[in-house]
């Protein structure tokens, strides 16, 4: 076993492969491996909080690429992976630059720890994180999932960098493909790693570092609705919102 669970060809996922992320009962196959003990001192809400968002990022930002303070770390997106991400990517030392089209997200970016913010809806954020670096970024992270940011993560890069994709790119019936530019790729010599969420023999590491008070996962926590309030705050995604988690408190 190489406790690589999450790129396991038999992995089966609830609310993804099946129905079960609202149920009040979850039968979990394998569930020797794949529960997780949560800390006697931490909230239901901080749990819920760490899903699929906060440990896809912690797994991209600590295990996949060893973040240290020499990195500068650009955060395309400042959602819950975004937003999970700058705080991890803080925690390890790194200068943090975020992007969003936002400006309610970026001040938001700003409470948790990035150094700089970009709206990419006034500029170009490939030259202004080469502006910023110098030489680039030494490590990308697309957390949105979109053929646009992905591209720019790849451009705003210095040789030898890093970039982690985490965002899920829709399927081509409904955004256009994804373009790597391989050429950047080679020419620099750059470094592209998908990141698919982490396995639960990994998960005491991150909560470690909770319970240690490295990382503060609750002030991601915006709101916290009752059960009967998520049908409307389900369908209230596409909209413009506050920033952060939306918990739902059964």
């Amino acid at each position: 076993m190489s406790n690589n669970a999450q790129v396991c060809p038999n992995q089966w996922q609830p609310g993804f492969d099946g129905p079960g992320s609202f149920a009040e009962f979850v039968a979990i196959p394998h569930a020797d491996f794949n529960i997780v003990k949560i800390p006697d001192s931490m909230s239901y809400a901080v749990a819920a909080s760490l899903g699929c968002r906060f440990a896809t990022s912690y797994r991209g930002l600590v295990l996949v690429h060893e973040t240290q303070a020499s990195d500068t770390v650009a955060i395309f997106g400042c959602g819950g992976i975004g937003l999970a991400a700058i705080m991890i990517a803080k925690s390890r030392g790194a200068t943090v630059i975020a992007v969003d089209l936002s400006d309610n997200a970026l001040t938001f970016a700003l409470s948790i720890g990035a150094d700089h913010v970009i709206n990419a809806g006034d500029t170009n954020p490939v030259v202004a994180i080469r502006e910023l670096t110098g030489t680039g970024a030494s490590v990308t992270v697309d957390a949105l999932g979109s053929a646009i940011t992905s591209s720019q993560c790849i451009q705003s890069l210095r040789p030898r960098g890093h970039h982690l994709q985490i965002g899920l790119l829709p399927p081509v019936v409904i955004q256009e493909r994804a373009t790597v530019p391989m050429h950047t790729v080679i020419g620099r010599e750059l470094h592209i790693h998908g990141v698919h969420g982490m396995s639960a023999a990994d998960y005491p590491r991150m909560l470690a570092d909770i319970s240690n008070g490295l990382l503060h996962p609750e002030k991601l926590i915006a709101t916290t609705i009752s059960l009967e309030e998520a049908p409307a705050a389900l369908m209230a995604m596409d909209k413009e919102r506050a920033p952060g988690i939306t918990v739902i408190n059964l």
